[in-house]
């Protein structure tokens, strides 16, 4: 007879965790409970999730700290949505004997919708929209990207082949002056060049105020 785990899948606000893939080999051998809502707390995640021996995290929306997993005992397989999770505390599901894994998924969404609220606040998307649902017009002329630059921060050389180079191409294409403090200075995959810029010289340059001290 097979063991009988309980699985938790946590933070599915929008309800959809259950119908994104087949869920059949897992609730043929588990009971799975969805919470759509977040923890109070530590001491509301902790009696919640007391009885689980599977946790399905949604990226860093329940951290993870040694304070909640030393207060769940029965636990023996933490998942996150992808394959990093800085809110859960590595060696202190180690030391519980918890095994941290993360799952793909695809690099798409994050070039996209950084483009996406690009254009909105140069044309205005949101607010333009909002006053011809109101019966209104136009009332806003919307800026072009080409000659404008954008400045890429604190990113390194092996991300761009997934969120990154996307952006940098696109932005490229449609004629932006790009500065970076990553280094570029050797063409990435043949495609583009671009030399890196120290941080605070690209916050000069983009009239933003100087880093706080430490």
């Amino acid at each position: 007879m097979l063991p009988h785990h309980l699985v938790a899948v946590l933070d599915d606000y929008q309800q959809v965790a259950l119908s994104s893939a087949d869920w059949g080999p897992v609730t043929s051998r588990a009971e799975v409970t969805v919470f759509s809502e977040p923890f109070a707390g530590l001491d509301a995640a902790a009696a919640a999730l007391e009885p689980f021996t599977v946790i399905a995290a949604m990226r860093e929306r329940t951290p993870f700290p040694a304070a909640l997993l030393d207060r769940l005992p029965q636990l023996r397989l933490l998942v996150t949505t992808g394959m990093r999770n800085a809110s859960i505390d590595l060696p202190a599901a180690q030391r519980q004997g918890v095994t941290v894994c993360g799952t793909g998924g695809s690099a798409a969404g994050t070039p996209e919708l950084t483009w996406a609220l690009i254009m909105a606040l140069t044309r205005s998307v949101a607010a333009e929209d909002a006053r011809i649902r109101a019966g209104g017009w136009q009332s806003t002329v919307g800026r072009e990207l080409a000659g404008r630059t954008l400045g890429l921060l604190g990113l390194y050389l092996s991300v761009l082949g997934r969120g990154v180079l996307p952006v940098v191409l696109a932005a490229a294409l449609i004629s932006m002056l790009l500065l970076v403090t990553f280094d570029l200075d050797r063409p990435v995959r043949g495609l583009i060049t671009v030399p890196s810029t120290p941080l605070d010289s690209l916050r000069a340059s983009m009239a933003l105020p100087p880093a706080a001290g430490p």
